[in-house]
């Protein structure tokens, strides 16, 4: 079984778990490394402010300078695509205040970018103060990159009686290494997947058959050099007057120690989806990192065989000592989820329950110190998959023929999943005998009547619903829960790829969208309010474009058709009633609003909302099934 892919969970920036202070700060503080410690922006943009001050107060501080220099560079690694902060101005104020100094020094290596040639700066900074930790990972850089490995284990000792690298920090590193098979290669992508890995191996003698390779040094043609030749893998290829061994494109060199390495090949979970995707068919998870393998394999055997015997767990159950690092720890704790909830999944698809309650124990503990404990617990809830062998009641030519492309990886549905179509799937629940899954995906009956304003009480069931029946067929199906949803999607993945007559792909993914993806498909194509390319609501004869709440507001004024209701329909009408946009994607405004990944909110306003709320970025709280809420499909395409 290969790596899952959870689109709301693993987004695993530490920003996003980033610390927030409601206390008004007053007093500049010491600046740490965003490795150990990490605050929102704004955090940042006050310690600019204030350590400025205390440079008005004293020009000549070095203390003062350091940290000054090290907020501003923060804030420019947190705001994209610009450095509001000029760092060689301020850097050639701090040389004519502070030469000699530590600070001095330190900086002077630092705004350097990792320039070998000012390598004397950093040992000077380490001589005037060997107690101060600023200076030990660059110096551990520079003998790895050297392939120094005695120098190395020098500063990670001192690095470690430090206690700077917290204890969680250090638990993460020692799974990620333990899980792997003997002598293997290991590609890592940052500081805290990379750093603590090499103190473990050359201080606490850790997985020392390990090669742990950091693959942004791999730009440097030393480093590349001798730990490819420590790995038995062909030198990479040198191309004349090209200081760099790659800038941008990584791809080739992953792909050099992948057909060229006769040691096993890992790639931590770190790495970036992007970059990990290039390899998806061939790379399999065992816990914290992908293995790669040309021929599968029984994975998730490994990953039991990891979780149950070798990893370290109790810190991800319960911590009893304060960690200074937590913000980031949480981040890099995102990372166990994908093999978790695989390895969840197995226990309860072989009736192991003691052992999936003790998993699912960990995971929600994850899932709550990251934030995102109501995300973790409806994963949990999803209901098991359905027998993978059934015939089913739908029809997949029909639902080809629905499907719009918007990449040649991902379609959206044309419409939103109406009541035809969902009746299907409650069918199929109830031939399969899933019962408790039926009774949690079924869709309450609605009073529509009872919806209706005062003023229009007196009119008849009929005359309401001849203007757009919401229990037609082909209307949207509402009233159902996020799970409900989620569980639709299991299920309609599960018929597609097992369906054996002619179809469009062989293998795909339904899901409910991201927020950015729905925008994306309801735009069609242009920047405009609403998905008919306008930021208007009526056209230029008066007449409304979707199924908005209009009762307060006046009628068509030049349409030769006539309706009771203002817009064409009280509550909701065919999922067809109005026209598509560029995309041919319909309904993406009022009608039904549409759930989107995550649950917590749905999209495009529905039959309740006035046309200001029903724009494309409008945005109406879920909290439960409603009359006004239902989803679409969106299908992402395997192979």
């Amino acid at each position: 079984m290969k790596a899952i892919s959870l689109y709301l969970l693993i987004l695993t920036s530490a920003l996003a778990l980033a610390e927030t202070t409601d206390i008004p700060l007053t007093e500049p503080e010491k600046i740490v490394s965003i490795t150990q410690k990490l605050y929102e922006i704004a955090y940042y943009d006050k310690q600019v402010d204030l350590w400025s001050l205390e440079l008005d107060k004293n020009p000549q501080s070095a203390n003062a300078w350091m940290n000054y220099y090290l907020a501003c560079r923060v804030v420019n690694t947190l705001t994209k695509d610009q450095s509001p902060h000029d760092l060689d101005k301020i850097y050639a104020d701090i040389e004519s205040h502070i030469q000699g100094t530590y600070e001095y020094h330190y900086l002077t290596y630092l705004n350097g970018k990792g320039d070998t040639a000012l390598f004397p700066h950093l040992e000077k900074a380490f001589a005037l103060d060997p107690d101060r930790t600023e200076v030990l990972s660059h110096l551990v850089t520079y003998y790895a990159i050297k392939g120094d490995d005695q120098q190395m284990a020098v500063y990670n000792k001192l690095w470690m009686e430090s206690g700077e690298i917290s204890s969680g920090i250090l638990n993460w590193n020692y799974n990620a290494l333990i899980g792997l098979d003997k002598d293997a290669i290991l590609l890592t992508y940052g500081d805290n997947d990379t750093y603590p890995s090499w103190m473990l191996q050359q201080v606490q003698e850790v997985r020392t058959d390990v090669k742990v390779i950091n693959i942004h040094l791999l730009r440097d043609r030393n480093y590349i050099d001798q730990v490819f030749a420590d790995c038995g893998v062909p030198q990479y290829p040198v191309v004349e007057g090209q200081e760099q061994v790659w800038t941008t494109d990584l791809l080739p060199v992953v792909d050099h120690i992948f057909y060229h390495s006769a040691r096993p090949v890992y790639v931590n979970v770190t790495l970036p989806k992007l970059l990990r995707d290039n390899y998806k068919d061939v790379l399999y998870t065992v816990g914290l990192a992908f293995k790669y393998s040309a021929t599968s394999f029984d994975n998730v055997a490994v990953l039991k065989n990891n979780y149950e015997n070798k990893f370290l767990t109790d810190y991800l159950r319960m911590g009893f000592s304060f960690d200074k690092s937590v913000t980031v720890l949480n981040s890099l704790n995102v990372n166990y989820l994908p093999a978790f909830i695989s390895l969840y999944t197995h226990y309860l698809k072989g009736e192991e329950t003691l052992k999936a309650n003790n998993i699912k124990e960990v995971i929600e503990n994850i899932g709550e110190a990251s934030g995102r404990g109501e995300e973790v617990t409806a994963l949990l809830e999803k209901p098991r998959n359905l027998n993978r062998q059934f015939e089913s009641h739908i029809d997949i030519k029909k639902l080809d023929k629905k499907l719009t492309a918007l990449t040649s990886k991902l379609y959206a549905s044309e419409t939103e999943v109406t009541n035809e179509f969902y009746e299907q799937f409650l069918l199929d629940l109830l031939k399969e005998k899933e019962f408790d899954l039926l009774a949690k995906c079924k869709s309450d009956k609605v009073d529509w009547m009872s919806f209706m304003p005062e003023s229009l009480k007196h009119l008849t069931k009929n005359q309401v619903y001849s203007v757009g029946d919401p229990d037609n067929p082909i209307a949207p199906v509402t009233n159902i829960s996020y799970e409900a949803a989620l569980a639709y999607c299991d299920w309609l993945t599960i018929v597609y790829n097992n369906y054996g007559k002619k179809k469009k792909f062989q293998e795909v993914k339904f899901r409910l969208p991201t927020e950015e993806e729905w925008e994306y498909a309801a735009h069609g194509g242009t920047n405009a309010e609403y998905p008919w390319g306008g930021n208007y609501h009526r056209n230029l004869k008066g007449c409304y474009l979707s199924n908005f709440y209009s009762h307060d507001l006046g009628p068509c004024t030049d349409c030769k058709a006539t309706s009771p209701d203002n817009d064409g329909g009280y509550f909701l009408v065919h999922a067809y009633a109005y026209f598509p946009n560029n995309y041919g994607i319909y309904g993406t405004s009022g009608n039904a609003a549409e759930m989107i990944e995550g649950g917590k909110i749905a999209k495009g306003g529905s039959w309740e909302d006035v046309p200001e709320e029903c724009k494309i970025k409008s945005r109406k709280t879920v909290t439960g099934p409603s009359p006004a809420v239902g989803f679409r499909i969106f299908m992402e395409v395997i192979r």
